[in-house]
């Protein structure tokens, strides 16, 4: 069996950036329930849900991209207490996962059969963006078959113009910032995904004729903390590793 700290341990000596000053702010133990870890489960978020699910799946460690958000006010004092209740151990890694090569954006570049060009979008010295290659172009009703699928959700998209798909420039999670696009369209990319978008995000799309292809925040980053886990899973051989499927609240709603 083995203990939390040594997980933890194993899992910094992989971040190159984990000598930053902020990285233990960006990254750590939300709740040790003081158990070994026989069994870990994988998500984008910590919730309540995420926590039920973990619960249901009789995990020791839960990790996530996300800590719980403090500004969804009693989330992370309900989430400790469920913790609590179910003996569930917390882990997440925010910025320094967004940055490494096998990270958010470089994961899911991967999944979406890009070639890694660059990093980018500078953020507290972490490298929070990618900008990918196709060796061949494709056109964008097949690269949004091709996301949609990854995703497993629909996703929302604004064609711009009517070019091909070669260099595509990927900010996982809340990228809808025109300071972020700027450098897509300074990089000349001709399209940019992201998870999150708002009324400027679209407007400076258009403006600069570069289409827009926008996922859910949730399952956009989730490929990074699958990459993740299975580095541990790798490390520690004995550790089962599963997946804790959140809903598609931000796609379909609740039901």
């Amino acid at each position: 069996m083995v203990k939390l700290e040594e997980i933890i341990r194993f899992i910094d000596s992989k971040f190159k950036t984990s000598t930053f000053d902020n990285y233990k702010e960006e990254s750590g133990i939300t709740y040790n329930a003081g158990r070994s870890i026989k069994k870990i489960g994988y998500a984008t978020n910590l919730t309540p849900e995420v926590i039920r699910l973990g619960r249901d799946q009789k995990v020791d460690l839960i990790m996530t991209h996300h800590d719980a958000w403090k500004f969804i006010y009693g989330l992370k004092d309900e989430c400790k207490r469920l913790l609590n209740e179910n003996g569930i151990s917390h882990y997440y890694n925010h910025l320094p996962l967004d940055d490494c090569e096998f990270g958010t954006n470089s994961s899911l570049a991967l999944e979406l059969g890009l070639d890694e060009v660059k990093k980018t979008c500078d953020e507290d010295g972490y490298k929070c963006g990618v900008i990918g290659e196709y060796k061949e172009e494709k056109d964008i009703e097949g690269f949004i078959d091709l996301v949609e699928s990854k995703l497993e959700e629909k996703v929302q998209f604004w064609k711009f113009n009517n070019k091909p798909i070669k260099r595509v420039f990927i900010l996982c999670g809340a990228g809808h910032l025109t300071s972020d696009m700027k450098e897509a369209v300074d990089e000349k990319c001709d399209l940019y995904l992201t998870g999150e978008k708002i009324l400027y995000t679209v407007e400076y799309a258009k403006l600069h004729q570069m289409n827009l292809v926008v996922g859910s925040h949730t399952f956009i980053e989730l490929f990074g903390v699958k990459s993740m886990a299975n580095i541990v899973n790798d490390e520690f051989k004995d550790v089962e590793v599963v997946l804790l499927k959140e809903q598609h609240l931000e796609a379909n709603g609740y039901e």
